[in-house]
């Protein structure tokens, strides 16, 4: 079984849907997760202290504010306020220290499959590039 990524953000259940994927790719041989640009919001946000505020704010405005709540962040540190913002960092940065295993698994993830002649991403490829140059960024986010 392949998880396509974008495990998280997609709704108030994302701590439980990655525990089913972990659950899944311990308990079923072969299984994968493919790393989407939802999982990279959170490894930038705890990797890169420079745009850690900036990061933060990016991932709040694509779904994360759902995540950190499942994650047991509480809602007022996630008010859209720069100061909150800055309060809000060791909250979330503690919720997700408390699951290591979800931040591993978010880094073990692969970002493209190639297998039975079929290739496997999360978001696209460029179809006038070959497999193996194809950006990082494309294979998570590219729409077209």
């Amino acid at each position: 079984m392949f998880f396509l990524g974008d495990i998280i953000d997609r709704g108030p259940q994302s701590f439980e849907a990655m525990e089913l994927v972990i659950q899944t790719l311990d308990e079923l041989p072969g299984s994968k997760l493919l790393r989407g640009n939802h999982e990279d919001f959170v490894l930038r946000f705890l990797d890169i202290a420079f745009t850690r505020h900036y990061d933060l704010m990016n991932w709040m405005w694509n779904g994360g504010a759902a995540t950190a709540l499942s994650y047991g962040v509480p809602p007022n540190a996630l008010a859209r306020t720069r100061r909150r913002h800055s309060d809000a960092i060791p909250k979330m940065r503690a919720a997700l220290d408390r699951h290591p295993v979800h931040i591993e698994t978010m880094r073990n993830a692969e970002h493209m499959i190639i297998e039975r002649g079929l290739v496997f991403v999360h978001a696209g490829l460029r179809p006038e590039v070959s497999l193996a140059p194809q950006s990082l960024d494309d294979l998570m986010t590219i729409r077209h």
